[in-house]
């Protein structure tokens, strides 16, 4: 007998991926008082994608 719970396909690596980044910005926002858009640049720059000002 078959379950009646349907299966759901494993994740990418980028579901995953975008999985972690948005839980580092909720956890910002919610335990640190960050902004929003604080957040989003807090986490680029610690995945080394903003040095400064600049994009990378």
């Amino acid at each position: 007998m078959g379950s009646l719970i349907p299966s759901t396909p494993p994740k990418t690596m980028e579901e995953q991926y975008v999985e972690e980044i948005a839980d580092e910005m909720v956890e910002l926002v919610e335990e640190e008082g960050e902004t929003v858009r604080d957040a989003v640049y807090i986490v680029a720059e610690r995945r080394g994608c903003i040095v400064g000002d600049e994009a990378v």
